[in-house]
């Protein structure tokens, strides 16, 4: 099979732009929280509830990209996709990424996992049934 552009699109940096301006993606709304982190840094998380969630149900944990942010359509999407479902989510900023800067000269990486344990201690702690 032979990969055929729309003909209106010239070239891929048109349909590149046109991809990020023309379709529309979910904002869902978010409930920012700082979490202290046991080194003195921090991170924000924004937490999503869904309209209607079954007792146990269980919680989603987004994680963004390189350089992205819980503000990243992707994440966004994936998040009303949850919420649709009748399940929470909450989305992590890794250190550095939610607009703030951090208090430590330390940053995260693809390799930085700490945080991401630290996130998932507190999340199994406020809902040990779930974890």
């Amino acid at each position: 099979m032979t990969y055929a552009p729309a003909r209106w699109l010239r070239g891929g940096h048109a349909m590149t732009v046109f991809a990020s301006v023309a379709r529309p993606f979910p904002r869902p709304r978010a409930r920012r929280e700082r979490w202290e982190l046991p080194d003195g840094d921090f991170v924000d998380v924004d937490r999503y509830a869904p309209s209607r969630a079954a007792p146990g149900a269980p919680l989603l944990l987004v994680l963004h990209g390189l350089e992205g942010s819980s503000r990243a359509p992707y994440v966004r999407g994936l998040v009303a996709l949850a919420l649709a479902r009748g399940v929470g989510a909450a989305a992590l900023n890794f250190r550095g990424c939610s607009g703030v800067p951090n208090r430590l000269a330390r940053s995260y990486h693809s390799g930085e996992t700490a945080d991401l344990a630290a996130a998932l201690d507190r999340l199994a702690a406020e809902a040990p049934a779930n974890a």
